[in-house]
């Protein structure tokens, strides 16, 4: 019998567009995440990416800079106004 799987305290969600430069963008995501994510599902034309930490000190360097790359990335995102 497994053990319940238990939410990590602190969590990372990513969610990306699956378009032409799809294979790109994954590619970067997982260089910034420096680990594989826990979970990825896909749907509807969309993926998302879920890591988890146990202290937010876990986070890796450069997820800062993934947000704002993707606030900025019409093409994973859809039009920005």
């Amino acid at each position: 019998m497994q053990g319940v799987f238990q939410l990590p305290k602190f969590a990372v969600v990513v969610w990306v567009r699956k378009t032409a430069n799809y294979q790109a963008t994954h590619d970067e995501i997982l260089e910034l995440a420096v680990q594989e994510p826990y979970e990825s599902t896909e749907y509807q034309g969309m993926v998302d990416f879920h890591w988890g930490f146990d202290q937010m000190a876990g986070f890796p360097n450069g997820w800062e800079a993934c947000a704002v790359r993707s606030a900025v990335m019409p093409d994973s995102l859809g039009q920005i106004s």
